[in-house]
């Protein structure tokens, strides 16, 4: 959590931006995978990314690469849905 832009609010607050996958068909949805976004401008103290289950090592990824990577559970889950994800 930090202050950074926030589209819902119009401006900076202080908030959690995500990324999300999710799939909808003609009889349900669900959510298939997420993913925090992390600030660029986040301190680099271990200690507070270990306090919030974060690796010290986590990298930073701009918000469109967040969501052109595929998550882990939709790998995971790739062969349950009978459909290819990219």
């Amino acid at each position: 959590m930090a202050r950074q832009y926030c589209g819902t609010a119009g401006q900076v607050e202080n908030c959690q931006i995500g990324a999300f996958l999710a799939y909808a068909g003609a009889r349900g949805y669900t959510q298939l995978d997420a993913e925090l976004y992390l600030s660029g401008d986040r301190p680099d103290e271990p200690t507070r990314l270990q306090d919030v289950g974060l690796a010290p090592d986590t990298p930073f990824a701009a918000k469109p690469a967040i969501g052109q990577r595929p998550g882990r559970a939709t790998r995971a889950n790739a062969g349950t849905t009978g459909k290819a994800w990219c």
